[in-house]
């Protein structure tokens, strides 16, 4: 008995380090210029276009490598998740809950640290004052969020 508690819990540890992790996340909420257009930046929500999502992935040996899931879920000042119509969808997590998510996108990951292509995401309407949350999920758990303040 003792065996197989030891066993579970050696598979438990051995999940837990073979997750992968984000960093340098970055949002850039971007506006097109009339003339040019051309993409700037720019924190009045009223001018938001897209917002640029940015992260690499983490250097992780034993993740499996392959083809990864990243889950985007922008999440408004109402804390209700933003998605367009024909985007997003529920994901399972791995403590059994689900939430929501925007978009989808995939990564090709080789248990090295990688830059992970830019994520442009569109709203479907003007934005509003506040923070807005990027979360990113893989797997059934975080990878990691960030937050930006628009006026």
């Amino acid at each position: 008995r003792e065996k197989n508690n030891l066993a579970l819990e050696g598979k438990k540890l051995r999940t837990l380090a073979s997750r992968l992790t984000a960093s340098e996340i970055k949002l850039d909420p971007l506006k097109k210029t009339f003339f040019t257009g051309s993409e700037k930046s720019t924190v009045k929500a009223s001018r938001v276009k897209a917002i640029r999502i940015s992260f690499s992935l983490n250097a992780n040996n034993l993740a499996a490598k392959g083809t990864k899931d990243i889950f985007v879920k922008v999440t408004g000042p109402e804390g209700i998740t933003l998605a367009k119509p024909g985007q997003g969808g529920i994901v399972e997590l791995l403590d059994g809950t689900s939430t929501k998510y925007s978009l989808i996108t995939s990564v090709e990951y080789e248990a090295e640290t990688k830059q992970v292509p830019a994520i442009i995401w569109q709203p479907s309407g003007k934005l509003t004052e506040g923070k807005y949350t990027v979360e990113l999920f893989t797997e059934g758990y975080l990878l990691g969020s960030a937050a930006i303040d628009l006026r």
